[in-house]
Parts: C-alpha cells; structure tokens; sequence
C-alpha cells in the first residue's frame, strides 16, 4: 500500500518542479517533502511544526517508500519549500491526485451515481485585525461516498460563491454524479454547468430567487396538488440512495395544471420541484428525480 502511494504521488506530481537551488543545502528529497505533507495534512496536521511531529511519530513506515537519506525535514524546510512552490500548478496536481485515489476506491465504496456536495465555509481564526486580514471564505466540492474533498476555491467572502462554483465545477470530474448546492448557488449559469459537465442538480430555493421561491410555494398549496405529487415519510431515492428524514412532495416542472410553475421553464432543464417539510419548508429544483 505504501508504494502504491508513492507512485501515486510521483505520477500526478509530476509537473511540479523542486523550487529549490540545487546545491549542498538541499539535504532532502523533493518527493520526500511533498509525500509526508500531504499524509500529514490528511493525518490532520495544521502547521508544519504538526506535520514533523506527525512524520517522526510514522518515521519507521515512512521509511518503507521514502528515502529519508538525512532524516525528518525540519518545520522551516517545509515551510520554505512549499512558500515557493506555484500554487496554482500544486492545487492542479492535487486535485488530479485526490480524483486517481477516488477511482481507485473500491467500487462498494463509491455509489453508482455519488453525491458531490457544494459548500461554502469562512475558516475559523483565519482572520487578522492587526492586519487588516479578512477571515478566509473556502467553497468546497465533498465526495459523500468516499468523505472525501474534491477540490476547494478560495473566495473574499460568502457574496463571491456565486463566482467561485462554476469555477470548482470545472476542476473536478462530474460525470454521473448528483451535485447537491444550497440557495447561494440556485443560479441558471451554475445548473446549465452542472448539467454540461455531465451530472444532475439538485438546488435548494430560497428567497434570493423570489420568484421561483413563490412560484414552487403556490404550486404546493394547489388544490389538485395530489394530482401532481407523490408524498413520502421518509422519503428514499433508489437511484441515488438518499434519505430525507422530511415529509416530501415532488412535483413535474413541466404539468401544465401546475401553472404556478410555468416560470420555472426559465431554468435549465429542470424536472422536478420538491417541497420537503419538517419544523419549516425547504423548496427545491432538480432534474434527477426518476
């Protein structure tokens, strides 16, 4: 297993070149750093100073795949070899990395059709007022099957997720998945994505789009609703294997009693509005629902 983890690295690591001198200061290998960071950061390591407490803790096994020729790195090594590395071309070999492991999951690990949740959170203590540094905003793409992040974007602050997810959506792969978003991206440009890379939405609806938001409310209060909606409690999808602990309605976008819904026509291919219900309503627009 241990090799296999080194190859993995030496392969979708490739294009990253050692952004140090070579000379006689260079006392560790660039693969070497690069594996025991990330095994670290996986182990839950936040600084570097972790990560070479991790790395002495785990030396004996890293030592089966690494050459170590001069021992653990020091925090500074790593802190320096990794200031210089390009971030852009770091976060393309990881994700590339992150996507080989995902594939080679065992397939029972990994649903026929996985849910990719989109989110996006301010990092805890990640502000500095002496600075003037403002908290970091991270938008995340997460693996449910396999608990795993595909790929994350760095935002100024909540209001630039709208931007931020069309660009997460293009880093990792999609196709057959069912991406889950709440109502910051409820937006057409996002779902026409979404779709375009190959995977269904299912995007939760609320005031910021108000006319959809009262569109799908009105519909559920129809007096021939029950011609159009079936009711579950709890509800399960065979395809995706979900469960809603909600009361839930679904609804076809397209029934033309349902004419509270003709507004929905405007968003890109949706199939069917939800309506789930507990303490409170939460709407919904998707396409995957069969």
């Amino acid at each position: 297993m241990s090799h296999v983890l080194l190859d993995s690295v030496t392969e979708h690591f490739a294009e990253l070149d050692d952004p140090r001198r070579d000379n006689a200061n260079r006392r560790h290998e660039f693969l070497d750093i690069l594996a025991i960071a990330l095994c670290a950061v996986i182990g839950g390591a936040n600084h570097w100073t972790d990560v070479v407490t991790f790395a002495r803790a785990k030396e004996g096994w890293f030592r089966r795949f690494l050459r170590l020729s001069n021992g653990i790195p020091s925090h500074d090594t790593f802190s320096d070899v990794f200031a210089k590395i390009e971030p852009e071309r770091f976060e393309r070999c990881f994700v590339a990395w992150v996507e080989g492991l995902l594939s080679s999951l065992p397939a029972a690990a990994v649903a026929d059709a996985p849910v990719i949740a989109v989110d996006g959170k301010t990092l805890r203590r990640s502000a500095d007022r002496a600075s003037g540094t403002k908290a970091a905003h991270i938008v995340s793409a997460y693996a449910e099957a396999a608990s795993m992040v595909l790929g994350q974007v760095r935002t100024s602050d909540k209001s630039n997720e709208i931007t931020a997810i069309p660009i997460l959506l293009d880093m990792i792969a999609l196709d057959g998945a069912l991406v889950t978003i709440d109502a910051m991206g409820c937006q057409r440009a996002i779902a026409e994505k979404v779709v375009e890379r190959g995977a269904d939405y299912l995007l939760t609806v609320k005031e910021n789009q108000p006319a959809l938001c009262n569109a799908i409310g009105d519909a559920f209060v129809d007096r021939d609703r029950e011609r159009f909606a079936r009711r579950f409690e709890p509800a399960v999808d065979d395809h995706y294997e979900l469960l809603f602990p909600w009361a839930v309605e679904v609804a076809e976008a397209q029934a033309d009693r349902i004419t509270a819904l003709r507004c929905v026509a405007d968003w890109y291919e949706v199939d069917f509005v939800c309506h789930c219900y507990r303490r409170f309503s939460l709407y919904l627009i998707t396409q995957f629902y069969h």
